[in-house]
């Protein structure tokens, strides 16, 4: 009976991190946003040269990976422990639930 109480905290604590992974996501798709901009409009310059135009457009596009890639960790892991809360509360009894 302990057991599943601890596991009903550790529930409450699992529900906190995911809302901040949610807010970390948030504010990693502003800057994913700002990188895929980058990277179709390139330099914001008034007259810029072919030069600045490449290196704006390369580091757009490592960024761009770079910021995908982090949501999708962040959007794959919400998935995994939403599954694996589910899982746990499904095992609890039903006194506890």
């Amino acid at each position: 009976m302990l057991a599943w109480l601890v596991g009903l905290r550790m529930l409450e604590a699992r529900k906190f991190i995911r809302i901040g992974a949610w807010a970390l996501a948030v504010v990693f798709a502003f800057p994913l946003f700002l990188s895929a901009l980058y990277l179709v409009q390139g330099s914001l310059e008034m007259f810029p040269t072919e030069e600045q135009q490449g290196s704006v457009r390369i580091a757009a596009f490592v960024s761009f990976i770079f910021f995908a890639t982090l949501e999708a960790v962040i959007v794959v892991g919400l998935r995994y422990s939403a599954s694996f809360g589910n899982k746990l509360r499904s095992e609890a009894p039903k006194n506890l639930r």
